[in-house]
C-alpha cells in the first residue's frame, strides 16, 4: 500500500473518514474519527505523513464540552472548508475551552461548509455574562456555508438573521423568529416548533429554488396572525406537512 501516490492514498483516506451528517446530533463523532484516523497512521510512515498532510481529513471539528482544543484542526486543514459542530448547554458554554474553541471557529467563519448548532441552554437572557454567547449563529455573512442544522432550546426575545447565500438545504428546530434566510438557492428546508408564521411565509418567497419543504408543528396552538392567501413557490416539488396547527 505504501505505493500508492499520496494523492490516491489521501482520496482513499477520505472515503474511510466521511464527514457526518448535518443533522446528526454529534455523538463525539470526532473521538470516533480520531480514534480511527490514530490507527490508519499507524500502518506505515507513508500512511502518517499523508493524513497529517491530507486537508480535508482535519475539517470536521466539535466544539463541546469534550474539545480539548480546534488549534490543529484549524492549522491542519489549510483553507479548506470547513465542517463545524456546535453542542451547548448550561455547563458547557462556559467552559474556558469551549468559549476558546467557538472565538477561535467565529474567526473564520468565511470558510464554514456545513454547520450544525445544538444550543440546550435555559439562561437568563438578562445576564451580561450569557447575552456574549447568546446568539451562536454568525451575524456575519457566511459565504460558503451550503448545509446548516440548527436546534435551538433558549426562548429569546431576538431575531435571527442566517445570511448564508450559498445555503442549499435547512434544518431549523428554534423557538426564535427567524427573521430573514438570505438563500436564494436554497431547495430543502425542514422547519419546526414555528413562533411566527407569517415570518415563515416571508422567507419562503425569498427562496424560489426551494423544492422540497417539511412543516412539523409540535407546539400545540393555533395561527392567529393573518399570512397571505396564497403564495408562490414555482421549483416546489414536494411538500410534507406533520401535525401542523390549523388556522383560525
Amino acid at each position: 500500500m505504501d505505493a500508492l501516490p499520496p494523492e490516491l492514498l489521501s482520496q482513499i483516506l477520505s472515503l474511510l473518514l466521511p464527514i457526518p451528517r448535518c443533522d446528526l446530533k454529534p455523538e463525539a463523532f470526532e473521538r470516533i474519527r480520531a480514534a480511527n484516523r490514530t490507527n490508519l497512521r499507524l500502518v506505515s510512515k507513508h500512511w502518517s505523513q499523508v493524513i497529517l498532510d491530507t486537508a480535508e481529513l482535519w475539517t470536521y471539528i466539535e466544539i463541546n464540552s469534550l474539545t480539548p482544543s480546534i488549534d490543529t484542526y484549524l492549522s491542519r486543514s489549510g483553507n479548506s472548508l470547513l465542517h463545524v459542530r456546535i453542542t451547548v448547554d448550561d455547563e458547557t458554554v462556559v467552559l474556558p475551552s469551549v468559549r476558546k474553541a467557538l472565538e477561535m471557529a467565529f474567526n473564520c467563519t468565511e470558510r464554514w461548509k456545513s454547520y450544525s448548532l445544538w444550543d440546550a441552554r435555559n439562561f437568563d437572557e438578562e445576564s451580561s455574562d450569557s447575552m456574549s454567547f447568546t446568539n451562536l449563529i454568525p451575524s456575519q455573512p457566511l459565504p460558503a456555508l451550503q448545509i446548516a442544522s440548527l436546534v435551538m432550546s433558549p426562548e429569546l426575545s431576538s431575531e435571527i438573521v442566517l445570511n448564508a447565500p450559498a445555503l442549499n438545504r435547512l434544518d431549523t428546530w428554534i423557538k426564535q423568529n427567524l427573521r430573514s434566510v438570505d438563500s436564494p438557492v436554497l431547495t430543502y428546508w425542514s422547519l419546526s416548533r414555528v413562533p411566527d408564521w407569517t415570518g415563515v411565509i416571508r422567507n419562503l418567497t425569498a427562496c424560489p429554488k426551494l423544492e422540497k419543504l417539511s412543516i412539523i408543528e409540535r407546539l400545540g396552538r393555533t395561527i392567529t396572525e393573518t399570512i397571505p392567501t396564497s403564495i408562490t413557490m414555482p421549483a416546489l416539488k414536494e411538500l410534507e406537512l406533520n401535525d401542523t396547527p390549523a388556522c383560525h
